[in-house]
């Protein structure tokens, strides 16, 4: 277990994790970017909701990408079913 500590928008979490702490680093950093850039945007919005709002665009990114991902499988495995014909 790896004990990392990170800062998102200003306040310090310690971590337990199983992940190299190189890792939990990166993906604090990228939380704390899309919270700052909510806070930039809409300087008065309460923190909670500047984590709701980060978090869905985190989402939707996951989800394109998702989607994405398998859009290529899929069309790998019609052109696989395709030359094996």
């Amino acid at each position: 277990m790896n004990r990392v500590s990170v800062q998102i928008m200003g306040q310090g979490y310690n971590l337990l994790t199983e992940e190299p702490s190189e890792k939990v680093e990166k993906m604090a950093k990228y939380i704390d970017s899309k919270m700052m850039g909510i806070l930039k945007r809409a300087p008065n919005l309460p923190k909670e909701k500047i984590a709701i709002l980060s978090s869905l665009e985190i989402v939707e990114e996951l989800f394109k990408d998702k989607e994405s991902t398998h859009r290529k499988i899929a069309s790998l495995i019609h052109k696989i079913d395709t030359s094996l014909a």
